[in-house]
This record gives C-alpha cells, structure tokens and sequence, in this order.
C-alpha cells in the first residue's frame, strides 16, 4: 500500500505544481517521489531476498507454504520493486491529466504483454507459476518503460501553461 500512497501523493503534488503554472516544482516532485519511492522498493527487496522463509512465517506455518515462498522470493523481490516505481508514472500521469494514456499503457501491458507472455510461460514453457508470474511481471516492467518514456518525453513548461490557463478559466468563470 505504501506504493499507491505515494501515487496519489505524487498525482496531486505534481497537479498543483502545474496548476500553480510551476513546472519546475512539478519536475522536483516527480523526482523526489521516485527516489523515495526506489529506495523504500530495494529496502523490502532486500528484506525479501534475505529473510524469505521469515516472511512466510508471519502468514503460516505451513512448511510447503514456506519453501514455496522461499522458491519465488526472487520473483517477489522483483514484483515489491517495480511496483513501487510504476505507482510514481501513473502518478505523474494522473497529476498531468493523461487519465486516457494510463488506461491504453494499462491495457497494453498487461493483456497484449503481460497475460499473454504469461501463459506462454506457464502452459507452453512448462514454468508453471513462475512462469505466469514472470510474464505478469513483464507486463508491470513494460508499463513501467511506457510511463516513464511519457514521463521523460513531457514538455513540462507547456503542461504548466496549459494548466495555469485552466485554473485562470476555471476562477474567472465562478
């Protein structure tokens, strides 16, 4: 959940930046919510990677549970990772008011990537659930690179104005 805190933290930030005709307040927020956001990631990868049957142990006593948990950590740490950077993109977008491109990069990646790639790998393959996992997986890597090239490819002071237009519109016509 800490992911989607920063999401919407990051959407709004970055909206009133704009709204407020501040482009470079917009660009520092976008960064300083993924860096926080990469590090809080690699802090649960690691705890992930060093401590799996730990972690499973909060959950269950299970021991087939546990070595199955142990078997995917890797797969888990990855997951923890990258959905902590892909919640900052969406955020960015949200704040930008591209709600249309979050919803085409979402349905790209994850069912004419993701799903697919995944049942190739579990059904085809033969890698079971790692298999569907790593190709859902895909999906969540391939809407990360989506978001962050819209990202990096904004023309910030352009969205600033247009923002800054809007509110000036919006306060003129109360």
């Amino acid at each position: 959940m800490i992911p989607y805190g920063f999401l919407a933290a990051t959407g709004v930030r970055v909206a009133n930046e704009l709204g407020a005709g501040n482009a470079k307040g917009a660009i520092f927020a976008t960064k300083i919510s993924l860096l926080t956001s990469i590090l809080v990631g690699l802090l649960f990868c690691a705890l992930i990677v060093a401590f799996p049957d730990k972690l499973a142990m909060i959950f269950t006593s299970n021991n087939i549970v546990i070595s199955m948990v142990d078997e995917l950590s890797v797969l888990l740490s990855l997951t923890v990772l990258f959905s902590c950077i892909q919640p900052i993109f969406t955020g960015v977008a949200l704040g930008c008011g591209w709600q249309y491109h979050v919803v085409i990069v979402n349905l790209l990646s994850y069912y004419v990537v993701g799903l697919p790639l995944g049942v190739v790998l579990e059904r085809f393959l033969g890698f079971g659930i790692k298999g569907l996992w790593a190709g859902m997986l895909g999906g969540t890597l391939v809407q990360t690179l989506l978001l962050a090239i819209i990202t990096i490819r904004c023309d910030w002071d352009k969205q600033a104005k247009e923002a800054y237009s809007r509110v000036l519109n919006r306060a003129i016509s109360s």
